[in-house]
């Protein structure tokens, strides 16, 4: 929404559309930087001065949008679980006798016939990554990275092998860097 609207202020509805939808994303469009910290003011998830370059509100607003919809990402797999299970939900995946355990933030635990590389295809563009041979860990949930591991939002240590290790952290500041934003 504009700021000014004719008579109104975009600022005043935003306000009042929090109250109603406080979910909801706004998206603000000024000719002026002096509105920037009202827009905040009201969670505004950006904030363009026009003119707006094209090629810059496609950029942001594709960001916007993928964290907006990844809450409701999910798949079915009658193998796994008749309910559909949210990515969101996953807090990482480990190999273990020839089967893939995907280890879920409610601690449920899904069996998979799946092999590991499976869901290192399927989910890396979720901001899952490889840490080790046998782990894949939702970048969602780390809380800090140690020596040779990783530590979860949940306190589970997840080793962070050598191979794997320039990978992951780069992936893992990446995914800072844009949490940032």
């Amino acid at each position: 929404m504009d700021v000014e609207i004719g008579e109104e202020n975009g600022i005043d509805i935003g306000k009042k559309i929090r109250e109603i939808h406080s979910d909801c994303k706004i998206i603000i469009t000024s000719s002026y930087k002096k509105y920037l910290i009202e827009g905040y003011k009201i969670r505004a998830e950006r904030y363009f001065i026009k003119p707006i370059l094209e090629k810059e509100f496609f950029i942001e607003m594709e960001d916007v949008l993928n964290h907006y919809f990844y809450k409701e990402y999910g798949f079915v797999d009658e193998k796994i679980s008749k309910r559909k299970i949210l990515v969101k939900d996953i807090l990482y995946i480990e190999y273990l006798d020839k089967h893939t355990l995907l280890h879920c933030t409610n601690e449920i635990v899904y069996k998979a016939p799946h092999p590991l590389k499976y869901w290192v295809d399927t989910l890396s563009k979720y901001d899952f990554c490889q840490c080790y041979k046998c782990f894949v860990v939702n970048l969602l949930y780390v809380e800090k990275m140690e020596k040779n591991d990783i530590v979860l939002i949940n306190g589970e240590k997840i080793p962070v092998s050598r191979f794997y290790k320039k990978g992951f952290e780069n992936a893992y500041v990446e995914r800072l860097s844009r949490r940032a934003c």
